[in-house]
């Protein structure tokens, strides 16, 4: 679950930026996706 969290406060860094929220939310999905088949 540690894992889960530090992605979670990447993509808080990146919302604080207007133009990088598209992206934030584009990579937040990508590692959710990749935490998934690691467990």
């Amino acid at each position: 679950m540690g894992g889960t969290t530090h992605s979670e406060n990447f993509t808080f860094t990146l919302s604080e930026k207007d133009k990088s929220y598209y992206v934030t939310k584009l990579e937040h999905t990508i590692p959710l996706n990749y935490a998934n088949d690691k467990d």
